[in-house]
This record gives structure tokens, sequence and C-alpha cells, in this order.
């Protein structure tokens, strides 16, 4: 009994094969539009990037947070979490903590806001 698929080998793509319709895409054709894409942007950055970062700062904290985390690495290991060792009851008290935190936080925000 064959493996599945096998009987599909001889119709694999071989490399450099230029039997193929138009051959394919251009070398190098994809990363064009990510240069062109990464001069500009550097360049309007270098112009105004430090003012951009300072006003999304101040006026959407949450977006210049999701920036943030979205440049840095992902994680390739499993972490333990930092909270594993605490109770039920520690939680809930990290939990209220954490609420009455972000409520404050959300106060000041629409108070700068409104004041913009």
């Amino acid at each position: 009994m064959s493996r599945r698929g096998e009987n599909l080998i001889p119709f694999h793509f071989k490399a450099g094969n230029r039997a193929s319709v138009g051959h394919g895409r251009p070398v190098g054709s994809r990363s064009k539009l990510q240069e062109l894409t990464l001069k500009f942007l550097s360049a309007d950055f270098l112009e105004h990037g430090e003012e951009t970062i300072r006003r999304v700062r101040e006026k959407t904290p949450h977006v210049c947070l999701a920036s943030i985390v979205s440049l840095l690495p992902k994680q390739a290991q499993k972490l333990e979490s930092p909270f594993a060792e605490l109770d039920d009851d520690e939680l809930q008290r990290l939990e209220d903590y954490l609420t009455a935190l972000r409520a404050g936080t959300i106060k000041q925000i629409d108070a700068v806001a409104e004041a913009c």
C-alpha cells in the first residue's frame, strides 16, 4: 500500500522550473514595496517621530503601549506565571487594587483630555 500523496511526487514543483506561465514573481518584487515603505516611514519619523510619539502617548496611551508591545520579540518559551504562588484571596486583592488604579488613571486621562 502506498503512502498518501505518493502518486503526486512526479508533479511536485522543481527548483529552477521555467515552464510555468510568467515564470513566477520577479526576484525582489515583494521586497521593493517593503523597502519603499520603510524609506518613507523612516524619513517621516526623522522629521516628526519624537513629537508624534509624545502626542500619541499623551492622547491615546493604549495605542502607544500596543505599538511598543508589537515591536517586542515574541516569547519562544513558556513562562511560569508570576501569580502562580498566590492564593485566591491574594489574587482578589490584587485585582481590586488594579481595578482602583485603572479607574484613577482613566479619570486622569479624561481630565487631561477635557483640558485640551
